[in-house]
């Protein structure tokens, strides 16, 4: 049952369903596609043995997969059905009335969903990348930014971004840039953006993610360490009382992230599998979140599986406020750095020795001044290469991993000066905190 809630195997479903109708470049051959993804969901769902986990779980876990199984075929098979439906529905009616699209798609959200899913300036403040094809182009920040509002006309349809309207798209990994841009690792230039914590604070991002995968990685890891957690309880979010709405969110989530398959792609044409992003961007912009977390509707295959992990492999977009050319206010919201093909790179043991430290270079200002946001960058590092050495093998000798590790050290060579000088760099003083 944990298996069959994973992005993993519901990306094989999806790809499974896209193979019956490899031309889905209408709303209709997507509906078609989407029906096949419900029927084999439900032939999934049921099948025997689908309600067995892992050998290593505990018997607590058993239990719970058990009783959430047994819950769901006897219970909520109709309720997921009606899910489906409604979703098709909006699809359906989309050439005709757009409008009412959006507004069943908000009634969904409203209704059947557990809520608006929001993530705050902490799960935004990490390293992300960004990939562009290698060209003519100047070494300047500008050129691995957002297409410059003076020339929107270039621009294709995105998931979350219609043509014509410039946004912002990062990855968490090289390798997560180079899946979503289809391209060879030779073949891009590519950018570090470190979103920068304080000016993120008081804002939120609207996640769109698995929420039935993180929360049974979450109870089966607790279950490991000797927890005993039961499916009908009361304290936790994801429970037999919630599983309808979990549930409706997860089948949504699943056909928000419908892939474009390379047979389908034509920058021409607008993706039917993009119509219900866009719509979301809008509902969410409209109130005031302006960028969305996303899981990879990609896979990325070449990575160790831990089921109880973060897999890295999450996207951001963000709706960037119109200038005249490029919003460089708003680009003062990260750190960047840029490496080009032929540029010199860093070990990840050279950056390894400069994370550790500027911690210790940091250590002796924390008492005087509010050095957190320095500290969750470098605290962010050292995971994200932690995290890549265990899943991806050789990734310290692999070209993405040798560009991040590089883009890593020249971020850390940039706040090394703050580190120093925080006094300097008007790095705010836990007294200027107090009331």
């Amino acid at each position: 049952m944990h298996k069959f809630f994973t992005n993993k195997f519901q990306n094989l479903l999806k790809k499974r369903a896209a193979s019956k109708n490899n031309d889905a470049r209408t709303i209709e051959d997507y509906l078609k596609t989407l029906k096949d993804y419900k029927k084999i969901f439900f032939d999934e769902l049921s099948a025997e043995g689908n309600n067995v986990i892992t050998s290593d779980c505990v018997e607590c876990c058993d239990i719970f997969e058990r009783d959430m199984y047994q819950d769901i075929l006897d219970k909520k098979l109709e309720w997921i059905e009606n899910c489906f439906d409604e979703i098709f529905s909006m699809l359906t009616i989309y050439n005709k009335n757009e409008l009412e699209t959006k507004n069943k798609l908000e009634e969904y959200l409203d209704t059947r969903c557990t809520g608006w899913s929001v993530s705050g300036a902490v799960e935004l403040a990490k390293p992300m990348f960004r990939a562009r094809r290698i060209g003519t182009y100047k070494r300047h920040i500008h050129e691995l930014y957002h297409v410059p509002f003076s020339r929107r006309a270039l621009l294709s349809d995105e998931r979350f971004s219609s043509k014509e309207k410039p946004m912002l798209y990062l990855a968490e990994t090289i390798e997560g840039t180079l899946h979503e841009t289809h391209l060879k690792f030779e073949e891009a230039n590519y950018a570090l953006f470190v979103p920068k914590y304080s000016n993120f604070y008081k804002s939120t991002s609207y996640n769109i993610n698995n929420s039935m995968q993180a929360s049974l990685n979450a109870i089966f890891g607790e279950a490991l360490q000797g927890c005993k957690i039961e499916y009908d309880n009361n304290r936790f979010t994801f429970s037999k009382r919630n599983i309808s709405k979990l549930l409706a969110e997860f089948i949504l989530y699943q056909i928000l992230l419908f892939p474009v398959y390379d047979e389908c792609r034509n920058d021409k044409i607008k993706y039917p599998q993009y119509i219900l992003p866009q719509l979301i961007m809008e509902i969410v912009t409209k109130k005031n979140m302006s960028r969305i977390i996303y899981h990879s509707a990609n896979e990325i295959s070449n990575r160790g599986y831990d089921q109880f992990k973060n897999q890295h492999d999450n996207n951001l977009c963000l709706n960037i406020p119109e200038a005249e050319e490029y919003n460089d206010q708003y680009l003062n919201n990260f750190f960047t750095a840029v490496w080009f093909q032929g540029d010199s790179i860093k070990t990840v043991d050279e950056a390894r020795e400069l994370q550790k430290e500027c911690v210790e270079i940091a250590r002796p200002h924390h008492q005087k001044f509010i050095m957190s946001d320095y500290t969750l960058y470098l605290t962010e590092i050292k995971l994200h290469m932690e995290y890549m050495e265990e899943a991806v093998k050789n990734y310290e000798v692999s070209p993405e991993g040798k560009v991040e590790v590089t883009l890593f050290y020249d971020f850390m060579e940039q706040i090394k000066p703050i580190l120093k000088e925080p006094e300097k760099y008007n790095v705010l003083k836990w007294e200027d905190m107090k009331y």
